[in-house]
């Protein structure tokens, strides 16, 4: 038995071989090539008896120029994937046929209440992978043995298929920092992106006709209630950073607007878990570079806010959007402005650069290795919890003496920032407390968000109507009467919020 640790990228590029051997040989170690094809078939029961172990059984055969084919089967058991980092206990077993033997595995592997007979007679073969893989073993400067594997085919099920181009890169021997080491190298020379699911993963899909699920909503970290700051830190990070990488995955997929607002808000919760902790990072070098390039990223996004306000305004189906017809000048205007904004495939280009893969190697390294220090608190961690709710909750605080509405307009939308930080805080630390509690609680205070984004719409369609000659008064009028309403509305939410009692005061 093995643990298999490794790092796995889908390839957004083209002539890769010819890349990889390029920037190998500016490295100047010991590299031995080969090429190889494989066929691999996967093998469960009807009832899918191995997946609910969270186990993974195949057959592979290998053939190679002048070389006898080899086939082997192999079982991966439960394992783990953080940020694109796969470790999955595997036991191999050179068999004759493509026909696996369980009985040949350790008897250990299985659960006490697995029937082997059983499983063995109701297997079949639920989708298969064929491709053909570049293999580069490396000796590292340090000692450390490195697979780097590029492959290329498809996996196909009942007469469905689906494109296999992606890199790994397996340690064999030593530091796991080699690895990294070796796709910062990599990151330089293809646009990559961090594969979440591996061939298995993906052909189990295929055979279920399931898509991949891509998230709605920023995560409430979760962790043991009695974790430690650094506990919290880590567990948090691990979990954003996979619900950024899926961003990431579900608009290269699928690239609608919204999930580009998902993406944005996870680089923001990320930054925000950095600004939480910021009193307990020993590192502060590290961190302060971290949340540079974080910083950079969401600067670089900043457009997305106005761009999914605007998108708003011209949906035909949208509140706004039988006013705005009255004016044609006001629609070509927001057309005008829609068409300043980047478009998909500059986004998509961002989102496989070198600087953007680096930032996510560098926050999947602390996260397994630690490399970020966070020294404990006076306080256990739910007392920390509820001090910092406490805080953020002040700083959210909407108050003010305006009376004019369009004043008080203008202090709300100065501090959605504040409430959106506010309520990133409850994603970060809100799971120390009752779930329903919590819930009812932060409900309240979306809503009052909710309507301050409407807000930031109306007020966007205002600099819209000043941008035009003459004014249209007509829409200028129903503009005013739409912002007081609003702002009356907004702070009715706001008393409601403010009555309900935190769910962090005992």
């Amino acid at each position: 038995m093995a643990d298999e640790i490794e790092l796995k990228f889908l390839v957004e590029d083209t002539d890769v071989v010819s890349k990889v051997n390029k920037y190998l040989t500016t490295l100047t170690l010991p590299v031995d090539y080969s090429v190889k094809n494989l066929k691999n078939s996967y093998f469960d029961t009807l009832s899918m008896t191995l997946r609910t172990y969270d186990f993974g059984l195949r057959t592979r055969t290998y053939s190679a120029p002048d070389t006898p084919n080899v086939t082997e089967q192999t079982i991966k058991t439960a394992g783990q994937v953080v940020g694109g980092l796969h470790k999955r206990p595997e036991y191999n077993v050179q068999i004759d046929t493509n026909q696996p033997e369980l009985a040949l595995f350790p008897a250990d592997i299985w659960p006490t209440h697995a029937n082997l007979q059983q499983i063995q007679e109701q297997l079949l073969c639920l989708f298969s992978t064929d491709f053909v893989r570049h293999t580069w073993q490396i000796t590292m400067p340090c000692g450390s043995e490195v697979e780097l594997v590029y492959d290329v085919g498809e996996i196909t099920s009942s007469g469905k298929c689906s494109v296999i181009n992606e890199i790994e890169l397996e340690l064999t021997t030593g530091d796991i920092t080699s690895i990294f080491s070796l796709a910062q190298g990599l990151f330089s020379c293809l646009s990559l992106r961090p594969g979440l699911e591996s061939k298995a993963a993906r052909g189990y899909n295929l055979f279920h006709h399931r898509e991949m699920s891509y998230p709605s909503r920023l995560p409430v970290v979760q962790t043991e209630r009695k974790a430690d700051l650094s506990t919290v830190f880590y567990t948090g990070m691990a979990q954003a950073l996979e619900h950024l990488q899926l961003c990431v995955a579900g608009y290269l997929a699928q690239p609608k607007l919204d999930i580009l607002g998902d993406f944005v808000d996870s680089l923001i919760l990320i930054r925000h878990g950095f600004w939480l902790f910021e009193q307990h990072i020993v590192d502060e070098q590290q961190r302060d570079t971290v949340r540079k390039d974080l910083s950079h990223f969401i600067k670089l996004f900043s457009w997305v806010d106005n761009a999914q306000l605007f998108t708003e305004l011209m949906n035909k189906s949208g509140a706004y959007r039988k006013k705005i017809d009255y004016s044609e000048q006001l629609v070509e205007q927001l057309k005008l402005e829609h068409r300043r904004f980047p478009d998909e495939e500059q986004v998509k280009k961002l989102m496989v650069s070198e600087r953007f893969n680096n930032l996510q190697l560098t926050l999947l390294e602390l996260i397994i290795n630690k490399t970020i220090k966070v020294s404990p608190s006076d306080q256990d961690t739910r007392a920390f919890a509820a001090q910092k709710l406490e805080q953020s909750l002040s700083q959210a605080q909407l108050g003010g003496e305006q009376t004019h509405y369009i004043d008080v307009a203008k202090r709300l939308l100065s501090q959605r920032k504040q409430l959106i930080r506010s309520l990133l805080t409850g994603n970060w630390l809100g799971a120390f407390f009752e779930d329903s509690i919590r819930q009812n609680y932060r409900n309240a205070w979306l809503d009052v968000l909710e309507g301050m984004n409407e807000l930031q719409t109306l007020w966007l369609l205002d600099e819209q109507l000043d941008a035009l000659s003459p004014r249209n008064e007509k829409l200028c009028s129903w503009f005013d009467m739409k912002i007081e309403h609003l702002v009356d509305t907004i702070s009715q939410s706001h008393q409601h919020a403010l009555s309900i009692i935190p769910y962090w005061r005992d």
